[in-house]
């Protein structure tokens, strides 16, 4: 145990943010200046946390009707609100004005309570400090987590360990305070990302139920009164988010298809991509390496170092697994019967559907209902027949002997997140989606890997202690593990960029007129063409966060259908077709950007214009450069109803 408890664990917290700062090296001591990604996506975050600061002061009950995508309605949900981060930013953003400056140090702070919150989770499963530091590294800096410090929805994990830390607690010590703090840190990181809150929430309800099932969250006189309150709680902090994102779906049809998922999954060489300087050299070694950078969709593979820690953590401890006589039971026969009839339904939505003779499935719900029809049997017969069979006694010695069951809990955690990411094709996947609400709304599988390194993580740690234990002597071991990963897992310097958010003269102008009326920036390219629309967009959406006006340009995870036609008409304006729509509409200024012709477009422009005079009026012209101002030169149209 830690001598200072308290002041040990500032000391590691300030370790990760010191290893953080080393790691994320070049991205850390310039955050104002540098990002890790120049791409559209980029552009969103950036926007999506100045439209969240900006709605959270001066609108907070209408933060989901962003100012993009004109006048459609609850835009922010077209992609993620990530609103729990705008929290974290605004104190940054408000003072300083800079988003890039704020999102980086968000992003760095993710990596380093990510750390923090592993090593904690560690510590309550019962590992030394040693070994919930171990963990701690691996969570933190393993490539499957640490290398999405480009995607701000993704990186921002950080409360996932403490969420579970709190329901082990509670389990433990049964205090509905930790339960509460537990739906708390449930609640920040559904704000921070939905599809994060999605697999967490998975995640903790699992828990529960193995704790329950095992005899670790025993029966007591206040558990469903906990529980109740822990779900209302939930429903009352999370709902107001989820609503926006469900009227979207049933208004828009906005949704992930199986087929996406399909093509987003991993292949092969995702597994065993990592952009470490160790993991390129081994793969150069073997000659590898050129295959992989080539056709690996993701990185993740989480290291070697990890894996085998956790694979000796499964070793053979000291003690044996006791034997127990028990007869087949019929309680234990319906267990079993569960089981099976679950992962029958699982095979069937592998296969797609199946046929043996003259009966067929086309999904495998009639035997997921046949499933719940057994459980509630179990249930029902619960208090005659617990859970107390010859398997649960077993299964209680083997983690005892490597472990403890609070920690044994992580191995099932690494095989079915593991095996999820894989995809639609390998079965889990498709189930989930098609069984549970909420993935079709997930177009990546493999951002379950999230969750598969947290769990490899605490294994790796109880493996570390393990093989520390077998030789008392080398007491050196512990520092030894962690000097090991840390080398392991290094890339730095990273792979930043120069980076700045400027604002053009048009929008300046635009920011000092009185009215707030809605604009159009244009060119507009062929919706059809997604690079070149989600580069023109983005910029016009971070462009406008110096006067936040109705826009009808937008990018995001979604694009309506209204505005996918609407762009399509305005590829060429102006002309009469384009004029009619956005009178329609009731806007008011077009914003032309002289950078998004050549010579003869813009030629074109300033023709058309000129034809259209008694409806488009030139109210301001900018060159570039022009008053000291940076960024782009071009025109400001007003257009007369």
């Amino acid at each position: 145990m830690l001598a200072h408890p308290r002041l040990s664990a500032a000391a590691v917290a300030l370790l990760f943010v010191a290893l953080t700062a080393l790691f994320a090296w070049p991205l850390s001591t310039a955050p104002g200046t540098q990002a890790l990604d120049l791409g559209p996506d980029t552009r969103l975050f950036l926007w999506t946390l100045g439209w969240d600061v900006h709605a959270l002061v001066h609108a907070p009950l209408s933060i989901f009707d962003a100012n993009i995508f004109y006048p459609e309605r609850n835009t922010l949900a077209y992609s993620e609100h990530q609103i729990g981060s705008a929290l974290a930013a605004a104190p940054v953003l408000l003072a300083t004005g800079e988003p890039l400056l704020a999102m980086n140090l968000v992003l760095l702070a993710s990596c380093a309570l990510s750390g923090f919150g592993a090593f904690l989770l560690a510590r309550e499963l019962g590992l030394g400090t040693w070994g919930a530091l171990l963990a701690g590294l691996v969570f933190a800096f393993s490539p499957p987590r640490f290398f999405r410090l480009g995607q701000l929805h993704l990186a921002t994990v950080q409360w996932i360990p403490f969420c579970l830390l709190y329901l082990h607690r509670y389990a433990r010590k049964g205090s509905t305070r930790h339960l509460v703090a537990a739906c708390l840190f449930f609640t920040l990181t559904a704000w921070s990302g939905g599809q994060s809150g999605l697999f967490l929430a998975l995640t903790a309800a699992s828990l529960l139920l193995y704790l329950l099932l095992f005899g670790e969250l025993g029966p007591s006189s206040r558990l469903s009164k906990d529980i109740v309150v822990a779900t209302v709680l939930v429903l009352i902090l999370n709902v107001p988010f989820l609503l926006p994102y469900l009227s979207v779906q049933e208004e828009l049809g906005l949704e992930r298809s199986l087929a996406e998922a399909t093509f987003w999954s991993p292949n092969a060489e995702s597994f065993l991509a990592s952009p470490t300087h160790a993991h390129r050299a081994v793969w150069q070694l073997l000659g590898w390496q050129a295959r992989i950078a080539r056709d690996a969709k993701a990185f993740l593979f989480p290291g070697f170092l990890p894996i085998l820690l956790a694979m000796a953590a499964l070793s053979a401890g000291k003690g044996r697994p006791t034997t127990t006589k028990s007869g087949a039971s019929p309680s234990l026969l319906l267990d079993l019967a569960i089981i099976a009839v679950v992962l029958f339904a699982i095979l069937i939505e592998a296969a797609g559907g199946l046929r043996i003779g003259s009966v067929s499935a086309s999904s495998g719900w009639r035997a997921l209902v046949v499933a719940a029809i057994l459980l509630g049997t179990r249930v029902a017969i619960y208090g005659r027949a617990p859970f107390a069979h010859g398997y649960r006694r077993w299964f209680r010695s083997w983690a005892e002997a490597r472990m403890g069951v609070h920690a044994a809990f992580y191995l099932g955690l690494t095989s079915l997140t593991l095996w999820a990411s894989i995809g639609p094709q390998a079965g889990l996947y498709a189930a989930l989606y098609r069984w549970l609400p909420g993935f079709d709304f997930i177009r990546v599988p493999s951002r379950l890997t999230i969750l598969t390194v947290l769990a490899l993580a605490m294994l790796a740690g109880f493996g570390a202690e393990r093989l520390a234990r077998r030789r008392p002597l080398l007491g050196f071991l512990g520092p030894l593990f962690a000097v090991l990963i840390l080398v392991e897992l290094a890339a730095f310097p990273l792979d930043t960029q120069l980076y700045a958010v400027t604002s053009t003269p048009m929008d300046n102008w635009l920011r000092d007129q009185s009215d707030r009326e809605p604009i159009v920036v244009l060119p507009i390219p062929d919706p059809a063409d997604d690079v070149e629309a989600a580069r023109h967009h983005s910029r016009y959406m971070l462009n406008a966060l110096v006067h936040l006006r109705p826009l009808v340009n937008g990018y995001s995870g979604f694009t309506p259908p209204s505005h996918r036609r609407l762009f399509q008409v305005l590829g060429s304006f102006p002309d009469d077709f384009g004029l009619a729509e956005l009178e329609k509409l009731g806007v008011r200024y077009a914003v032309f950007h002289r950078s998004g012709y050549d010579a003869r477009g813009w030629e074109e422009v300033l023709e058309r214009a000129a034809r259209h005079a008694d409806r488009m009026e030139l109210k301001a012209s900018f060159q570039r450069g022009q008053r000291g101002q940076r960024g782009d030169g071009g025109l400001v149209y007003e257009l007369i109803r």
